[in-house]
């Protein structure tokens, strides 16, 4: 990497290379000519491209393109960098053994005193992490939408046994309501009794049914309030 052309003109040499030090600790850095041919790569962008350092010199960045990106995209990022402009986005690259990574890249033109481009600095960090919760946030959310659109409706009429309450399906059997509701819905059942029914239970037992119980019993289908 040429310091000199990193920094402010009155900037020492030990200040240039303190800046160097602290940016190689923190960011993946490569510095590539006009032609985009790799000059510079420091020792985090050979530890996750899983290159060394000679097998990237002189190469292009093509030779990390996982296929995820289209050309179009590079083209945009081109046609900013070359004119001067500072270009950010997101890139998935693809390493030495074929393991895919991600990294949040800004690439700086540096310009000549013609105003022209004479290098780039790109400065990336590395986000697969990131990337890889985002994937499986949208996976997740995927598997739940794909479920409830499985969720079938119950609808139209329904012929039901007025004695065993049993439910006739469409290929003419009978079911018990609960097997019936269940294999069309995602719906779970508790089981209890109705008010109604729980008077009987007790009058069968000779025993006296609660107040409450009695008042609930009495009241027409649709008022009875159910209970936490």
């Amino acid at each position: 990497m040429n310091l000199k052309k990193i920094g402010r003109p009155e900037m020492t040499h030990k200040e240039l290379i303190d800046f160097k030090v602290a940016l190689d600790l923190h960011a993946i850095v490569a510095v590539t000519d006009t032609q985009g041919l790799i000059t510079y790569v420091n020792d985090k962008f050979c530890q996750i491209s899983k290159y060394s350092r000679l097998e990237l010199l002189g190469q292009n960045h093509r030779i990390l393109n996982s296929g995820l990106h289209s050309k179009e995209f590079f083209s945009e990022m081109w046609s900013t960098i070359s004119r001067g402009k500072v270009w950010r986005d997101e890139i998935r690259n693809r390493a030495k053994d074929g393991t895919f990574y991600w990294v949040d890249a800004t690439i700086v033109p540096f310009m000549g005193a013609d105003g022209k481009p004479t290098q780039y600095v790109a400065i990336r960090s590395d986000i697969t992490a990131r990337k890889a919760a985002e994937q499986e946030r949208t996976r997740l959310f995927d598997e739940l939408r794909h479920a409830l659109a499985e969720v079938k409706t119950l609808n139209g009429l329904l012929p039901i046994c007025a004695k065993c309450k049993k439910v006739r399906d469409d290929k003419g059997y009978w079911n018990q309501i609960e097997s019936y509701i269940s294999a069309r819905t995602q719906a779970q059942f508790s089981h209890g009794f109705c008010p109604s029914c729980a008077v009987e239970i007790y009058q069968e037992a000779g025993l006296e049914a609660p107040l409450d119980l009695l008042e609930d019993a009495s009241k027409p289908c649709g008022d009875m309030q159910t209970s936490d």
